[in-house]
């Protein structure tokens, strides 16, 4: 999967993410980034998820961060002033690259049971694999924490295994990089690679299943 390009077309390419998530629940996605929210004249919080049934909403901001915020604290204020201003209970922050955001959140982090961070791509490589699934594991821990519903699923348990998927993309990484340190790719490193992507691709689905 080809890594979307910057600016408004990455917004883009996270809200048909996003409304392909939104319906099979009949969930409504609202693009907000050019509308005044509740606090004058600001417009921070580019997309409201409105779950179907609740009268509780997720805010969004989507951004291809070409500065690196260095704290931690930065992003969840920012999450923090777009929750007010779209008046929602939950805030996820989706940079476009893990290099973006604060070294201790990785590539995907919740906080304080209503915030939650998150990258969709490990490096800054054109083709850097895109994990659209982190986006829509978000949204769904995101929608159980609104429901108040944790049943057999713990939310500590699945940042885990995100962890542990976080760890196979590192891999990935740094085996293709070495690929392209020496310009040439055997059948075996390909292999391996192949491996590795489906595995990935395999944890990140029982993952998003498993809601």
């Amino acid at each position: 999967k080809k890594d979307p390009k910057k600016g408004a077309e990455f917004e883009k390419y996270c809200e048909e993410l996003l409304q392909n998530i939104a319906r099979p629940y009949g969930d409504i996605v609202e693009n907000k980034s050019a509308v005044t929210g509740s606090l004058p004249p600001s417009k921070k919080g580019d997309h409201v998820y409105t779950v179907a049934g609740l009268s509780k909403k997720i805010v969004l901001d989507m951004k291809d961060y070409t500065a690196k915020l260095t704290l931690r604290k930065d992003c969840l204020d920012m999450l923090d002033t777009a929750m007010q201003n779209r008046g929602a209970e939950y805030g996820i922050l989706i940079s476009k690259r893990k290099s973006a955001l604060p070294g201790e959140v990785g590539m995907f982090q919740e906080y304080e049971n209503n915030k939650l961070i998150l990258a969709l791509t490990a490096d800054d490589s054109e083709d850097a694999l895109t994990e659209n699934a982190f986006l829509e594991i978000a949204v769904k821990l995101a929608r159980q924490r609104l429901h108040e519903q944790t049943g057999s699923i713990n939310p500590a348990t699945i940042i885990d295994k995100i962890k542990k998927v976080e760890i196979q993309i590192s891999r990935f990484q740094g085996l293709k990089t070495k690929c392209s340190s020496i310009n040439t790719t055997s059948d075996a490193i390909k292999r391996d690679l192949g491996e590795i992507e489906t595995e990935i691709q395999e944890s990140l689905t029982k993952i998003s299943d498993s809601f």
